[in-house]
């Protein structure tokens, strides 16, 4: 049987989800996505704990299916606006400003 793998990286928690080619929900897992919020009108997400809830969900899920190779494909969604800035070897270098964070604001 294949499968395709939706990945949700959401401010409240990141989803890992696959169906099978019918659209039926086989396996789910999820991972709480931590706010930090250091000062009044700050808030960012810690990029080493977002990327480790995401890659723990995928293997939690990957496990119930046993066959990492039945999965045909993968969809990501992310977080609205935020973004994880990375160098040029793709390492992050900020954590990711959420779309809340008001130290933009005039």
């Amino acid at each position: 049987m294949g499968y395709l793998l939706g990945i949700d990286v959401g401010t409240t928690s990141q989803k890992v989800v696959l169906y099978d080619f019918e659209g039926r929900e086989a396996a789910k897992a999820l991972r709480p996505t931590r706010v930090y919020r250091p000062r009044p009108g700050w808030s960012f997400f810690d990029p080493g704990e977002v990327w480790g809830g995401v890659s723990e969900a995928i293997s939690e899920v990957v496990a119930q299916i046993g066959e990492p190779r039945s999965i045909a494909g993968l969809s990501v969604a992310s977080m609205a606006v935020a973004g994880f800035p990375v160098d040029e070897r793709g390492h992050w270098i900020y954590p990711a400003m959420t779309w809340f964070d008001e130290r933009a604001e005039p």
